[in-house]
């Protein structure tokens, strides 16, 4: 999974799907902080053998691909227009991409993790959304049961867990790396702790996060583990 280094004044987000075959692409704003390079670059993918293959693709039919995927299958879910690069976010998670978003606060990138969360539950695999703060992880809890409905959404932070087996799950990030770690172990699936077999996407707001001297490693044992 791809590592990011954040712009100063910028937030971020991490959205990570768990499939066989993970395509990794950096996405940008479009007039925030770029955006991908119209020229001929090569993508990495890396598939369930760890094997790593590099594909040529043209960076500007890829762009425009990955819009239109956005605006046929996630723009009907939300009530207002989505900007280009939240389409381009929105159409890569559902192409399959891990994805990597930077933009300044306040400028929609948790809609694209609410689009992440929107490609797992159409298919009724369930989904994460972590937040380093418990009043954040309180507040998303409240905004995804209005999207998702109460009896489908769940919240973990150490001190309260509502439904625990609903499709949608807020949680604390330090929660969600306790999760992946016991369920990386050998012998998860046999003594029950293998708890993220079904889960088809983990977003990680508040992505710079992994630059705090104190708590960052928790990111990167969230990203690697």
């Amino acid at each position: 999974l791809p590592f990011c280094a954040l712009p100063l004044l910028c937030t971020g987000l991490f959205a990570s799907l768990r499939t066989s075959s993970a395509w990794i692409l950096p996405l940008q704003p479009n007039g925030v902080s770029g955006g991908i390079a119209r020229s001929h670059s090569r993508i990495q993918v890396s598939s369930s053998n760890d094997a790593v293959v590099d594909i040529e693709e043209d960076p500007a039919e890829l762009v425009d691909s990955l819009i239109a995927i956005g605006k046929s299958e996630l723009q009907q879910h939300f009530p207002f227009e989505l900007d280009d690069w939240q389409l381009q976010a929105g159409g890569a998670i559902s192409r399959g991409y891990n994805v990597i978003t930077t933009a300044p606060t306040g400028a929609g990138k948790t809609v694209i993790g609410e689009m992440a969360l929107l490609h797992a539950y159409h298919q009724s695999k369930s989904s994460i959304y972590t937040t380093p703060l418990k009043a954040l992880s309180n507040q998303k809890y409240s905004d995804l049961c209005q999207m998702f409905g109460q009896e489908n959404t769940g919240l973990s932070t150490g001190d309260i867990s509502i439904n625990k087996g609903a499709l949608v799950r807020v949680m604390t990030t330090e929660v969600y790396r306790n999760i992946a770690w016991r369920s990386s172990t050998p012998a998860a699936s046999a003594i029950g702790t293998e708890q993220l077999h079904e889960n088809a996407v983990v977003v990680l707001d508040e992505f710079h996060y992994m630059g705090h001297p104190g708590r960052g490693g928790v990111w990167e044992e969230s990203v690697i583990t």
